[in-house]
């Protein structure tokens, strides 16, 4: 078994901006990488797939989008639903 932890803050930062360089020979400004990180967190798989994006930015929200509809479809939660209607 072989564990891997997530990156905290300047190891996330420069792992994000290496990875950056790496695909596009270019870097952003830090901090449009410290919003995707804030949104993100520091799980290398998930800075992987967004460092390959052209807008990093653009697929960190749809990321989000994605991971909030599937928690909401697995706890089963209603939106906007009116107490006396669950009665």
């Amino acid at each position: 078994v072989i564990s891997v932890k997530d990156l905290r803050g300047q190891e996330s930062l420069a792992a994000l901006r290496h990875l950056r360089q790496q695909h596009f020979g270019e870097v952003e400004d830090d901090s449009v990488l410290l919003e995707v990180l804030k949104i993100s967190g520091g799980r290398l798989s998930r800075l992987n797939v967004l460092s390959r994006e052209k807008n990093i930015l653009e697929a960190t929200e749809h990321m989000l989008r994605d991971e909030k509809g599937w928690l909401l479809s697995v706890i089963g939660l209603i939106p906007n639903c009116d107490g006396d209607v669950i009665e």
